[in-house]
C-alpha cells in the first residue's frame, strides 16, 4: 500500500487557525495517519506549523464566489438568520470551500474532519465506510427536519467520487439556495435517490445530544461549541503554567 492510500484532510483560514493546535493534540493522541492541511488563507506562522505536522496544500480557488447576504432572497436570508444566528454570514464563505478542499485531497481514500471535532479514538475503521457505489459516507444530522440530512463534519470518501465533483460544482452554481455545504450535499443525494455509506453516530456525536462517554468524535459545532473548545484550551494552558 502506498503512503498516500489513506489520510485525513482539514481546512482553515486565519480566522479559524486557532483551532488547529487543539484539533491536532486530540487527533495525534490516538492516530498516526498522514494529514494534509488545506490552506484557505493561513497566517505565515500557521503555514509553517502545518508544514511541520504534515502536508500543506494551498486552496486553488479564491473564497469570493459565495453569494453575499444582501444579494440573497430576503425572505430566505431572514429565515436562516432567525434559525441559526448572525454567525452564519461569515461562516458560509468557509463552509462552501469544503467540497473544493476535498477535490484537492492527495489521498486515495480520505477523511475530511471539521476542526471543531474532538477526536477521542483511532479513526482507521472509517475509511472502509466509503467502499460503496457512491464512494462516500457520512453520519446522519441530528434534529434536522429534512429527511434525510447528513452532517458533513466527518466525511469518508474515495478519490474518484462523482458526488464530490457534483458538490463542488453546485457550490458555485447553487450556494444562494442553501445555508451551507451539508444542506447542499444532502439535497444532491436526495435528488439522485442515492444511498451513501452511513457512519456510526459515535463518530460524529453532536453537542446537541446527551453526553456519551463512548463517543469517538465529539462535534462542538456552532458558537456555543467553540466556546467550549476555548474553555478546554484555557484549562490546558492553565494546567501547563501550574506545572
Amino acid at each position: 500500500m502506498g503512503s498516500n492510500t489513506c489520510g485525513v484532510i482539514v481546512g482553515a483560514d486565519c480566522t479559524q487557525e486557532w483551532l488547529l493546535p487543539w484539533w491536532w493534540e486530540k487527533f495525534s493522541r490516538w492516530n498516526d495517519l498522514p494529514v494534509a492541511f488545506i490552506d484557505f488563507g493561513l497566517s505565515k506562522e500557521m503555514k509553517s506549523w502545518c508544514e511541520q505536522k504534515g502536508q500543506r496544500i494551498r486552496l486553488l480557488i479564491a473564497p469570493t464566489f459565495v453569494i453575499e447576504q444582501e444579494e440573497l432572497d430576503p425572505i430566505l436570508a431572514a429565515s436562516w438568520q432567525k434559525d441559526y444566528g448572525t454567525h452564519i454570514w461569515p461562516s458560509r464563505d468557509a463552509w462552501f470551500l469544503k467540497p473544493l478542499a476535498c477535490l484537492q485531497s492527495p489521498f486515495e481514500t480520505t477523511l475530511w474532519i471539521d476542526l471543531d471535532c474532538e477526536i477521542r479514538a483511532p479513526l482507521h475503521s472509517l475509511f472502509a465506510y466509503s467502499s460503496n457505489p457512491t464512494g462516500l459516507a457520512m453520519a446522519l444530522d441530528v434534529g434536522s427536519l429534512q429527511p434525510p440530512m447528513y452532517n458533513s463534519g466527518v466525511i469518508s470518501f474515495k478519490k474518484q467520487c462523482k458526488l464530490i465533483d457534483q458538490w463542488a460544482e453546485a457550490s458555485f452554481q447553487r450556494n444562494h439556495e442553501f445555508i451551507g455545504d451539508q444542506d447542499l450535499l444532502s439535497t444532491l443525494i436526495a435528488e439522485q435517490n442515492l444511498t451513501i455509506g452511513l457512519l456510526p453516530a459515535t463518530y460524529n456525536w453532536s453537542r446537541y445530544l446527551p453526553e456519551n462517554h463512548e463517543a469517538n468524535i465529539l462535534h462542538w459545532h456552532g458558537p456555543w461549541g467553540k466556546a467550549i473548545i476555548r474553555q478546554q484550551i484555557a484549562r490546558s494552558l492553565s494546567k501547563n503554567i501550574d506545572t
